[in-house]
């Protein structure tokens, strides 16, 4: 069973989600072999097969998790199925051990995805705001700029004006 886990690992980690999927399977049917991670990868890989159904069926069989780790990867998984209000549900249960940049990009597709976008602009327009780093600003600046292309969204007049008037401006100095 370790071998085969590994080259479980060893498969995902190659993008080979077939195999992965296919060698999980094999896995999971060992007495004691089924834990949370190993269904979590398994869910992982038939959801990235495009087995949305078998993905999400397993991801409601788990227990509550109570990992971080767990928790994010669920979240994604959510995502790749298509069950953006699950996906937003489970991301919001992730602690802040999330880099926060991978976080505001998830949250704020899951909620375009929702037809929220208004909503996922403003998260990002208010991470702007509060961004004291340079870079991070301006990966703000270029995923709101994506997001509202992608939906045929424009950034609010009003808070950009109100950038310009208060002089609260995410100035990139």
């Amino acid at each position: 069973p370790t071998r085969l886990r590994w080259t479980a690992v060893a498969f995902i980690e190659q993008l080979r989600f077939e195999e992965a999927a296919e060698t999980l399977g094999i896995l999971r049917g060992f007495p004691g072999e089924s834990t949370t991670a190993l269904n979590l990868d398994y869910a992982f890989a038939l959801a990235m097969i495009g087995e949305a159904a078998s993905a999400a069926e397993i991801l409601e069989s788990l227990p509550p998790l109570k990992k971080e780790e767990e928790k994010w990867q669920a979240a994604l998984i959510s995502g790749k199925t298509n069950d953006f209000s699950g996906a937003l549900k489970r991301l919001r249960e992730v602690g802040s051990s999330t880099p926060a940049m991978n976080r505001l990009h998830l949250e704020s597709w899951f909620l375009a995805n929702l037809g929220r976008t208004d909503e996922a602009i403003d998260l990002i327009l208010d991470a702007i705001e509060e961004e004291s780093d340079r870079a991070n600003k301006i990966r703000k600046i270029l995923l709101v700029h994506e997001l509202s292309q992608l939906n045929g969204q424009s950034i609010p007049r009003e808070r950009l004006q109100t950038w310009v008037t208060d002089g609260n401006s995410p100035n990139l100095e």
